[in-house]
């Protein structure tokens, strides 16, 4: 696996009390031990919300390709299909989630490898 780091912009649409929407634009820097793909992920995760400072979500991930290092010839797919599930703790305007992505994409035409990333991110809601 690559560690990496992921940079990008979260809004959260209340749908109900305890029920939200939270669509997000990410830059994210995956791949493997010897091979950087970077991608750009739109997840559309259903949040709910619970004990006034926790939450867990779920929903659909869709990446983009934006940069990768392949030097084999070989080339990535440019769209990755996944889906994320992960929890999250809320103080004022301050977060913090823990996200496990699967893919449900091959990351190369033609081999069996598919993405799976877990990440760990703090952030703050300016609106």
């Amino acid at each position: 696996g690559r560690t990496g780091y992921h940079i990008g912009a979260v809004a959260q649409v209340s749908l109900m009390d305890m029920l939200a929407l939270q669509p997000e634009v990410l830059y994210s820097a995956q791949g493997a031990k010897d091979t950087d793909i970077d991608y750009l992920n739109v997840p559309v995760l259903l949040k709910y919300k619970f004990a006034k400072l926790f939450s867990i979500e779920a929903g659909p991930q869709f990446g983009f390709v934006v940069n990768d290092d392949f030097k084999d010839g070989g080339e990535p797919e440019s769209f990755d299909f996944s889906g994320a599930v992960g929890a999250g703790v809320e103080i004022s305007s301050f977060f913090a989630q823990v996200r496990y992505n699967i893919g449900f994409t091959d990351v190369v035409d033609g081999a069996e490898a598919k993405n799976a990333t877990f990440q760990v991110s703090v952030g703050y809601y300016i609106f």
